[in-house]
């Protein structure tokens, strides 16, 4: 088993946010973000909606989403270990990294202004690869670039200060127009 997840986190209230993605909750909280769609506001202030799906969120018109605000995706195909994540500010492209396993296992694509930070941890990530031979470390490399700026990260308990962070969502159109 691995995860298989895509997010979206953006700088906008909850209730824009969910109109924006055309979501409306079920009423249902969870602990975590198992189910096919749940959103939460992160501690910081952005509005995160993860699905579970690793293709979720590059589906997603992220030019008009981020219009008026800023927005950060990730994803995580753990099954091949490809990984990837972008920052957007008002309908523009900031940065985008991946990795993918399958095309080699020292694979990043970096583009853009990274975030600060980001550089030492890439380097540190990319010495730790280059020690072993049975981990991929570069994997992490997009995902943490996404918690510079979100502070979330999918696998991580997460800077929660409530029990049941996660509201389970529901598209407003038909489920087979949302996918």
């Amino acid at each position: 088993m691995g995860y298989s997840t895509s997010w979206i986190a953006v700088t906008l209230p909850q209730s824009a946010a969910r109109s924006r993605f055309n979501v409306r909750t079920t009423g249902q909280r969870s602990d975590f973000a198992e189910f096919t769609l749940s959103d939460a506001v992160l501690p910081n202030g952005w509005y995160l909606i993860v699905a579970n799906r690793c293709d979720w969120a590059e589906g997603q018109d992220l030019h008009q989403l981020s219009l008026g605000g800023e927005l950060v995706t990730a994803f995580v195909e753990e099954h091949v270990m490809v990984s990837g994540a972008s920052h957007w500010r008002d309908g523009k492209t900031v940065w985008d990294v991946e990795h993918n396993s399958e095309l080699s296992s020292d694979h990043l694509s970096e583009t853009g202004d990274l975030p600060h930070g980001y550089r030492e941890i890439a380097d540190d990530l990319i010495e730790q690869q280059k020690a072993v031979d049975d981990c991929d470390y570069i994997f992490d490399i997009p995902v943490m670039a996404a918690r510079l700026l979100t502070g979330y990260r999918h696998d991580e308990d997460g800077p929660w200060t409530e029990r049941e962070p996660f509201e389970i969502l529901e598209p407003v159109r038909p489920w087979w127009r949302f996918w």
